[in-house]
């Protein structure tokens, strides 16, 4: 049975093998540092005791930052993403964030619908900014 619960440290060690196995090694993560810091907020979907997919927001004041949005290759296709989304910007409004911004890859055609279907309003672009050419779209969202 899928759930979504928020991350506690148990569940550092799951979340950094799945962020190494989904992202580049730059982007890897260390989130045991990351689950105790305040500002930070991670949702988990999970099967039993495994992880599907996770969101990683970090949050200042009335604004946040949507750092990563992983889901395990053997769950895609069930919308788990939306889910994770869906949830975090429920607890995001009650915390009082009135902004949520991101970087997404320009050719992450998937994540791009996903975000503007929730919202998101593209409002830059840099450039190279993932290497080797890969462009990055900037998004921000004002959460109701």
């Amino acid at each position: 049975m899928l759930e979504i619960i928020r991350a506690s440290t148990n569940d550092a060690e799951e979340l950094n093998r799945l962020d190494k196995e989904i992202f580049d090694s730059h982007c890897y993560s260390n989130y045991s540092d990351i689950i105790k810091d305040d500002k930070s907020l991670i949702c988990l979907e999970k099967d039993n005791d495994r992880l599907a997919g996770y969101i990683y927001f970090n949050v200042v004041q009335d604004e946040c930052e949507l750092y990563h949005v992983g889901v395990d290759p053997e769950y895609r296709g069930l919308h788990i993403s939306s889910k994770l989304l869906s949830h975090s910007l429920n607890i995001l409004r009650e915390r009082g964030v009135r902004k949520v911004f991101l970087e997404v890859r320009q050719n992450n055609k998937i994540a791009v619908k996903l975000y503007e279907k929730y919202g998101f309003k593209r409002y830059n672009t840099r450039e190279n900014y993932y290497g080797n050419g890969a462009d990055a779209y900037c998004y921000v969202m004002e959460v109701k």
